[in-house]
């Protein structure tokens, strides 16, 4: 599309400063946004469980998390 220009606009020196600036602080704001709770609320109960070990998990939910924990730390296997 641009061939091999790696600057298809031509910007000053100063501009292109003012416009990259401009865009890292737009990147940094966006991602900010994106982790807000207000565009993502999610939470789990695993995540109040690891916040609040009091939490009461039923038991299939318990088992799940054993298992995830012992297949997490497990040292993998090398097959040949």
């Amino acid at each position: 599309m641009f061939g091999t220009d790696t600057m298809p606009i031509k910007l000053s020196t100063v501009d292109r400063a003012i416009a990259n600036h401009a865009y890292d602080h737009w990147a940094q704001s966006l991602d900010q946004y994106e982790a807000s709770p207000d565009v993502s609320a999610f939470s789990s109960k695993f995540d109040a469980f690891l916040d609040d070990p009091h939490l009461i998990l039923v038991r299939d939910e318990m088992a799940g998390f054993k298992l995830f924990k012992r297949k997490a730390t497990a040292t993998p296997t090398i097959r040949r």
